[in-house]
């Protein structure tokens, strides 16, 4: 009997570390995987946004038995050439039974299959409508993550210490303070909110302010009826190659020749910190056979240096700091309305379409 318990419970360890080990290497292959996506973007991409990006997807994988080009679009990971042989591959053969089929796909080698695993999953075709969901179930089987970050000095910089009139030259504390919330559920609700203050910036309800310098809030419900998707509150468009419209991060630039082609993802929630470039107001997806039609509307108050003389004459400011009087001054100074919609035409393994 002593002998079966030291056997089992070598097999029990053997176990557990074999978990440990893979769940070490599941998170080096995620990090390695944002810090890729981060060095091939044409814009400053907004790390943060990335992550969270990645993350959601890791909790609500995709099903490749019934993914679309779309989905696959917001792993930010795939070439629209590996997309477009992927689903050829499944639409020839039929559903997947396992992720080793991946390596047999035309530009699928070891290492692209190694980062898309942690996102991707291989289940029978199931119904993806609201039949059946309710409040109950949708709170039963949601995710909720809450992420705050606190950053300081330890020596005080010259920006913060009074003058003679015991006046600063920032107007608020050396802090940094960060949070962020989402709830998920089903694939098919996503709520979630950003706060951001940055050092030298003021906290709290004065002049009428939000406490945080930067409030940022979304609202995503998806499949409901021909309506792919809706957003309510703030979002990015990624639309064609970015001629027209593209808000976020981009993942065009590459050493890869075969990725220079943006992959727009459509309509998708804000959840960075970038505090002028996104939309706020209500986007959606709606779908008709085989076109998709996405219109949008927004109203967002940016920062801007403005020419009191020549209304027209401004300055885009960037930084997203409102420390001293002249950026506080800029602080919402120009007002953004936009409105719009981009309609496409779907072909087995290609799309036109018009913004």
């Amino acid at each position: 009997m002593k002998v079966n318990y030291f056997i089992i419970l070598m097999f029990t360890n053997f176990l557990t570390f074999g978990q440990v080990i893979d769940s070490i290497n599941a998170n080096k292959n995620f990090t390695e995987q944002i810090e890729a996506i981060s060095e091939n973007s044409i814009t400053e991409s907004d790390y943060s946004e990335i992550a969270e990006n990645l993350e959601y997807l890791k909790d609500n994988k995709i099903n490749l038995n019934s993914t679309n080009a779309e989905e696959l679009k917001q792993l930010t990971i795939l070439d629209v050439f590996q997309i477009s042989n992927l689903l050829n591959y499944i639409n020839r053969n039929g559903e997947m039974y396992s992720v080793i089929e991946l390596s047999s796909i035309y530009g699928f080698n070891k290492e692209i299959v190694n980062s898309i695993i942690p996102f991707i999953k291989i289940e029978p075709i199931k119904d993806n409508s609201w039949e059946g969901v309710n409040f109950n179930k949708i709170f039963k089987y949601s995710r909720s993550k809450f992420f705050t970050r606190f950053q300081t000095q330890v020596q005080t910089p010259s920006g913060y210490i009074s003058d003679d009139n015991e006046k600063s030259k920032y107007a608020g504390n050396r802090y940094k303070l960060y949070s962020k919330y989402l709830f998920t559920s089903l694939d098919k609700v996503r709520i979630g909110f950003t706060l951001e203050k940055d050092a030298g910036e003021i906290l709290g309800f004065k002049e009428n302010r939000f406490a945080f310098d930067f409030a940022s809030f979304h609202i995503e419900v998806k499949d409901v009826g021909n309506i792919e998707k809706i957003i309510i509150g703030d979002y990015n468009l990624e639309f064609g190659q970015g001629l027209a419209v593209w808000s976020s991060f981009s993942t065009g630039k590459s050493s890869d020749a075969t990725n220079i082609v943006k992959i727009g993802r459509g309509v998708v929630p804000f959840s960075g910190t970038n505090e002028n470039l996104f939309y706020r107001g209500v986007a959606s997806r709606v779908k008709f056979n085989n076109f998709k039609i996405s219109p949008f509307i927004s109203y967002n108050k940016i920062d801007a240096n403005l020419n009191s003389e020549i209304l027209e004459d401004y300055n885009l400011q960037e930084s997203g700091l409102h420390r001293t009087q002249n950026e506080l001054a800029n602080k919402n100074a120009l007002t953004k309305s936009d409105f719009g919609v981009d309609v496409s035409y779907y072909f087995k393994s290609a799309h036109i379409g018009i913004t």
